[in-house]
């Protein structure tokens, strides 16, 4: 449980300027509540969500820019981290449906995150929205639940043009 534990306390964020700070358990509890809203039905979805950053407790939290920039590097990173869950008896098995409605849940957490940094000022996280929103607008997103994404978006896109 330590070690459980621990992966939860790793900071996100530590590339980007923030007023907030962000741990990987408070991200992750945010996913699964995104989970619980959108697919109320889907348990599993809302364990993986809790434990789909764990095993950054080995690795830290690796900025997103770094991954895009090399994808050998990233699919070792997931390799190690996957490992990681593995050993903390915390990896879930998901369906593709349920992988690709993780990785929306994940992009729409980031999403809320740069919401809350951008009302409180931070104009930097302008970018972060703007690459989670292009990141659930891509055709490439398997998922079938467009409507529900769009009814939980739009709101964050009242925000942070408000706050433009």
């Amino acid at each position: 449980m330590k070690k459980i534990r621990a992966g939860g306390k790793v900071k996100r964020w530590h590339t980007v300027t923030t007023i907030q700070q962000q741990t990987v358990a408070e991200h992750s509890w945010g996913v699964a509540m995104i989970c619980r809203k959108l697919w109320p039905e889907d348990k599993v979805l809302m364990e993986a969500a809790l434990c789909h950053d764990l095993g950054e407790g080995l690795t830290g939290d690796v900025p997103w820019p770094v991954k895009q920039a090399n994808f050998v590097f990233k699919k070792h990173l997931d390799e190690i981290e996957g490992d990681e869950q593995e050993r903390l008896g915390c990896s879930v098995l998901l369906t593709s449906q349920q992988k690709s409605r993780l990785k929306v849940a994940d992009m729409l957490e980031m999403i809320c995150f740069a919401v809350e940094e951008i009302e409180l000022g931070n104009k930097n996280m302008q970018e972060v929205f703007n690459r989670g929103l292009r990141f659930i607008d891509n055709p490439y997103m398997t998922t079938t639940d467009e409507q529900a994404i769009f009814e939980f978006t739009k709101p964050l896109v009242e925000k942070a043009s408000a706050s433009s």
